[in-house]
């Protein structure tokens, strides 16, 4: 059992709103909004705004079920089996973050049942406190793993070239080209992102240094997301909920108190007090929902709004109570054996590219990691592929399939594999090409090999290959 400890006074002379919860309490009840929080950004980004399978409609139900009572245990376990079944719907297309969701939903499923058993036999309270200790530890640990190996996958000669780096890419994309004519900026915006993101687990994994990381992530990440012209979001706000757990719970509860206050007091606090939340939030919903049907554009607006404000509130709140004190919290303390395996697996699934399995959603988003042919553009990583699939190229020249033809436009490599999943959906098509630097021959999908299976195409998907010079920028 978890002790509650009392939230201590500020060094400053501001005082904090009181909450209604212990620390405890309040540190669970805040991951578990934030969590629904970041699933319901995750759809609207992932979507545009439109529902358009079953997995997507529970999963936006299930978190605005979170949303109404974040304390539920129960609820947030019933958001993590939505967003696990949302994860293998969508597979292979999942992007890096819905994977680190899913490994985190799958420990808060390990934890949830059994902390819901006893929760019959010890009361409510004592359950919430044994779910939160429990589940944060290994929460932790898999977001270093999961945030390390996005940073270690820039460390590679393209990402250091001003020419391809997806760090200058993202910058011109996110200031609409204003930071593409100034002189000095490309290496800024390289040297910037690779420090951040490097620093930031370091910072996690030190106790002195724990609660800034967490502060200091928080920010790097709401400035990845500020421009409305990148579409980052939803990366963002799950970060935002697994970065608070390295605070200690009584610091949660400061922010979070802080945060509720602010926002009773501002406008949209006012209505929803004076009008109902359930009835403002579904006029909210179905309008936002239509948009993403007939103004596409709109649907972003509103989703850019909310997100840069909630950023707003949260990085407020959080800076504001840095001068509290408060015991340090551990990084990890005695994982079970089934959470350790999740760990593993997910490390695993980090060395996708490297071993010659899938080189998408393994963290290696806007890295300009190149694994596939014979070598690795990685300065110090080796690619031992285990498999072909990696090895086994074309290059397009000309295409009755579109999405291949567009690979040929570009002079960009594709894998045999891809080519096959290409062609398994447009029968009849063909493709000219030169398979690993071969003569010019047309390919039809038996020509290529055995297609893959179903279970192989959920499970692997390959990026293309850039040409000479192109930026590799893919998430």
């Amino acid at each position: 059992m978890v002790e509650d400890q009392p939230i201590p006074e500020p060094m400053s002379n501001k005082p904090l709103v009181a909450t209604r919860l212990d620390p405890q309490q309040a540190a669970f009840a805040a991951f578990s909004f934030f969590w629904a929080f970041a699933n319901i950004t995750h759809l609207w980004i992932q979507n545009g705004g439109r529902l358009d399978h079953p997995a997507a409609a529970l999963n936006m139900a299930a978190a605005a079920w979170v949303l109404m009572n974040p304390t539920s245990v129960g609820r947030l376990a019933v958001l993590a089996s939505t967003q696990i079944f949302d994860t293998v719907w969508v597979m292979p297309f999942a992007p890096d973050h819905q994977i680190l969701a899913a490994s985190v939903n799958f420990v808060i499923l390990l934890v949830g049942l059994a902390v819901l058993l006893r929760r019959s036999r010890e009361g409510s309270q004592v359950a919430t406190a044994l779910f939160y200790g429990s589940f944060s530890r290994a929460a932790r640990i898999l977001l270093l793993v999961g945030y390390s190996a996005a940073a270690i996958a820039k460390y590679n000669t393209a990402f250091f070239d001003t020419a391809t780096s997806c760090a200058v890419f993202l910058a011109n994309t996110a200031t609409y080209g204003l930071t593409e004519s100034v002189s000095g900026l490309g290496w800024f915006h390289i040297v910037a992102s690779a420090t951040a993101e490097t620093v930031i687990p370091i910072l996690l994994m030190i106790p002195a240094t724990r609660r800034f990381g967490a502060r200091f992530g928080m920010l790097f990440h709401f400035l990845v997301s500020l421009s409305p012209a990148v579409t980052v979001g939803d990366f963002t706000t799950t970060l935002f909920a697994l970065f608070l757990l390295f605070l200690a719970p009584e610091e949660i509860a400061a922010i979070v108190s802080d945060m509720q206050e602010r926002f009773r007091k501002s406008l949209v606090g006012k209505t929803l007090l004076i009008h109902g939340t359930v009835p403002v939030v579904i006029a909210f919903a179905l309008s936002a929902s239509a948009s993403g049907y007939l103004v596409p554009s709109i649907d972003v607006g509103y989703l850019w709004v909310i997100v840069t404000w909630f950023g707003l509130s949260l990085l407020r709140a959080a800076w504001w109570t840095w001068s509290m004190r408060v015991a340090r919290q551990p990084l990890a303390v005695r994982i079970p054996v089934a959470h350790l395996a999740v760990v593993a697996l997910l490390f695993a699934w980090a060395l996708n590219p490297y071993l010659g399995y899938r080189t998408t959603s393994s963290f290696t988003m806007f890295s300009n990691l190149i694994t596939e042919g014979p070598g690795t553009n990685h300065l110090f990583l080796p690619s031992v592929h285990l498999v072909d699939y990696q090895n086994d190229l074309i290059e397009p020249i000309a295409s009755t399939n579109e999405r291949l033809d567009v690979f040929a436009a570009d002079g960009q490599l594709v894998t045999v594999f891809e080519a096959q999943r290409d062609l398994q959906a447009d029968p009849g098509a063909t493709v000219l090409a030169r398979r690993n630097g071969g003569p010019e021959l047309t390919y039809a999908l038996d020509d290529l090999g055995d297609p893959p299976s179903g279970l192989l195409k959920k499970l692997w998907f390959f990026r293309w290959i850039p040409g000479a010079g192109d930026p590799q920028c893919t998430n």
